[in-house]
C-alpha cells in the first residue's frame, strides 16, 4: 500500500507540480501576508468591528448569489476551447443581475443609516461599491487564467491583489484604528488593481473582438440562471455560522470564530480550489466517464495525501493563534481543530464538482447544492442552538461530511445512487399500495 502511495505521488507530481506551484503562490502569499498583518490588524480594532466587517463580507457573498454567479465558473469551458467572447458575454450577462441588487441595497443602506446603525451602514454601502466596480473584473480574470492553464499569469496578478490590499488596509488600519478606512482601503486597491488586470487581458488577447464576432459559448447563461435557487442555499449553509453568530452572540464572538473561520478558509481554498481549477480544463477536453474512472482508480491515495496535509496545516494553525494573536482571540484555537476534521473531504469534492460542472450537470450540481446544504443548515442551526459556538462548528464539520458522501454517490457511484433511488421509489410504490 504504501508503495502505490508513493508512486500515485511521484505521477500527481511529476504531471501537476508546477501548475498546483503557481496556482498556489497566490495562496501562499495570502498566508505570509496575513499571518504577519492579522496580529496587526487585530490589535488596532475593537472586537465588535471586526466582527462587524466579517458580517458584511458574509451579505456580500449572500448577495452574490442573485447575479447567477456560476456563470463565471461556468465560463472556463467556453475559454478553454477558445471561445473567448465568453468573458465579456458573461461580464455583461451578469452585470444586468447586479444592477438592481445594489440599487436596492443601497435603499437599504439608507434606512439602516436611519435607523442609527451607522458603522453598518456605511460598511454596508462600501461593499456595495465594491460590488459593481471591482467583483466582476476580479472574479474574471480569474477565470479566464484558469481556464487557458496559464498559472503562472494568476499568480502574479492575484498575489499583486492580495498584498497590496491587505498591506495597505493594514497600514490604514495602524495609523487610523478605524474599521471604516480600513473597509475603504482594502475595497478600493482590490476594485483599482482588478480593472488594471481586466483591461490588460481584455486589450492583450483580443477579447471584446471575440465576443463582437460571436466567439461565445451560450450555454453557460441558462447554466448560471438555473443554478441560482442552488447557489441560494448553498451560499445560505455557508454563511448561516456568520449570521447565527451575530445575532445570538453578538459580533465579538464572529470575530473570534471568524479567525479560525479564515485560517480554515485559506486551507479550504488550497484543498478544494486548486484541485478543482488544476483538474477542470483537463476535464473539459476528455468525457465524463472517462474522468470519472481516472479519479476512481486513485480515490484512496488521494484521501491518504489529504489527510497528512490537513493535520500538518492544522497544527500550524493551531500554533500560530497560540503564539501571535490576543488573548482575546485564543478560543479560536478550538474552532480551528474542529473545523479542520471536514479538510480531507474538501480536495476530493473539489475534483468531483469539477466533473460534474465541465459538463453542465447542472440537476445534479442542483441537488448537491440543496439536499445536503439544507441538512447542513439544519445541523448548524440546531447544534449551535444546543452547544453555542462550538455546536456550530460541529455542524459545520457535520454537514462537510454529508456534503461528500452527496457528492461521491452522485459522482463516481452514479449508477449506484441511481439504483438505490429506483428502489425507494419501487418501495414507496408498494407501500402506497
Amino acid at each position: 500500500m504504501i508503495k502505490d502511495f508513493l508512486n500515485f505521488l511521484k505521477q500527481f507530481s511529476k504531471k501537476y507540480f508546477i501548475s498546483g506551484l503557481y496556482l498556489n503562490t497566490p495562496r501562499g502569499v495570502t498566508v505570509l501576508v496575513q499571518i504577519t498583518t492579522l496580529p496587526i490588524v487585530l490589535a488596532n480594532l475593537r472586537l465588535t468591528d471586526y466582527g462587524l466587517f466579517q458580517l458584511i463580507l458574509a451579505i456580500q457573498v449572500w448577495l452574490n448569489v442573485f447575479t447567477a454567479n456560476q456563470m463565471t465558473g461556468g465560463s472556463i469551458r467556453g475559454i478553454a476551447r477558445d471561445l473567448n467572447g465568453t468573458l465579456f458575454f458573461v461580464f455583461f450577462a451578469r452585470l444586468k443581475f447586479f444592477i438592481p441588487i445594489i440599487t436596492c441595497g443601497l435603499i437599504a443602506s439608507l434606512f439602516i443609516y436611519q435607523a442609527g446603525l451607522t458603522t453598518f451602514s456605511l460598511l454596508l454601502l462600501l461593499m456595495l461599491i465594491f460590488l459593481i466596480t471591482g467583483f466582476l473584473p476580479l472574479t474574471s480574470i480569474r477565470q479566464f487564467f484558469f481556464a487557458k492553464k496559464q498559472f503562472k499569469q494568476f499568480a502574479f496578478w492575484e498575489s499583486l491583489i492580495i498584498a497590496i490590499s491587505t498591506i495597505g488596509a493594514t497600514l490604514a488600519v495602524f495609523l487610523t484604528q478605524s474599521i471604516l478606512i480600513f473597509a475603504m482601503t482594502r475595497f478600493g486597491l482590490v476594485v483599482l488593481i482588478s480593472l488594471i488586470g481586466f483591461f490588460y487581458i481584455s486589450l492583450k488577447y483580443k477579447l471584446f473582438s471575440a465576443y463582437k464576432q460571436g466567439s461565445i459559448d451560450k450555454e453557460v447563461f441558462s447554466y448560471g440562471v438555473k443554478m441560482i435557487p442552488a447557489n441560494f442555499v448553498l451560499a445560505s449553509a455557508n454563511k448561516a455560522p456568520e449570521f447565527i453568530i451575530a445575532a445570538f452572540s453578538g459580533t465579538g464572538n464572529l470575530a473570534i470564530f471568524s479567525v479560525a473561520a479564515r485560517i480554515e478558509g485559506v486551507l479550504r481554498n488550497f484543498f478544494s480550489s486548486s484541485t478543482h481549477t488544476l483538474f477542470f480544463a483537463d476535464f473539459a477536453k476528455i468525457s465524463q466517464s472517462s474522468a470519472i474512472k481516472k479519479i476512481n482508480a486513485k480515490l484512496k491515495q488521494g484521501l491518504i495525501l489529504t489527510t497528512l496535509m490537513s493535520v500538518f496545516f492544522v497544527l500550524l494553525g493551531y500554533i500560530y493563534i497560540a503564539l501571535f494573536l490576543p488573548q482575546d482571540y485564543q478560543m479560536a484555537k478550538i474552532y480551528l481543530l474542529i473545523l479542520g476534521l471536514s479538510l480531507p473531504l474538501l480536495a476530493l469534492q473539489g475534483i468531483m464538482q469539477a466533473i460534474l460542472e465541465v459538463n453542465f450537470r447542472y440537476k445534479e450540481l442542483t441537488a448537491l447544492f440543496i439536499l445536503p446544504n439544507l441538512l447542513k443548515l439544519v445541523l448548524v442551526i440546531s447544534l449551535g442552538i444546543r452547544g453555542g459556538l462550538i455546536g456550530v462548528c460541529w455542524g459545520i464539520v457535520l454537514g462537510s461530511w454529508a456534503n461528500f458522501i452527496f457528492y461521491y454517490f452522485f459522482t463516481l457511484k452514479r449508477n449506484l445512487a441511481i439504483r438505490l433511488i429506483n428502489k425507494f421509489s419501487l418501495l414507496r410504490k408498494l407501500s402506497n399500495f
